[in-house]
């Protein structure tokens, strides 16, 4: 039992690198980068990309707090396997939180393109 609520905490661990954040220069020089752009949507990107990495990093913040607890928890000679349960599934909350902030930052960004801007990425990435 442990053992396998050792292998969970280790998968969150291993996910919170997903976490990861794009100042807003990068995202506009990596997909964005050729779509020309006008300065009130690099501006926009800037803003929706700030508030998704501050969102982010709170997420961050919370995951590796319950994370921490999880692992005192384990180590403890007498784990509270109610408490262990409560924990993981603050852990999956998180995790669906982040997925739902990023989903949310990629639609903002699509809603500040022009039709040939949408055109041209979805273009870029295959479709």
């Amino acid at each position: 039992m442990k053992r396998l609520l050792g292998i969970v905490i280790l998968s969150f661990i291993l996910v919170l690198p997903a976490f990861a954040q794009l100042s807003p220069t990068a995202l506009i020089a990596s997909p964005l980068a050729g779509l020309n752009l006008t300065e009130v949507q690099q501006q926009a990107v800037g803003t929706l990309t700030q508030a998704r990495n501050d969102a982010v990093t709170n997420l961050q913040v919370q995951m590796a707090s319950t994370v921490d607890e999880l692992e005192v928890l384990l180590d403890a000679p007498s784990p509270d396997l109610a408490r262990i349960g409560t924990l993981s599934r603050q852990v999956r909350s998180l995790a669906a939180q982040d997925k739902q902030v990023q989903r949310q930052f990629r639609r903002d960004v699509w809603q500040l393109l022009t039709p040939a801007q949408r055109d041209v990425l979805l273009a870029r990435l295959g479709f």
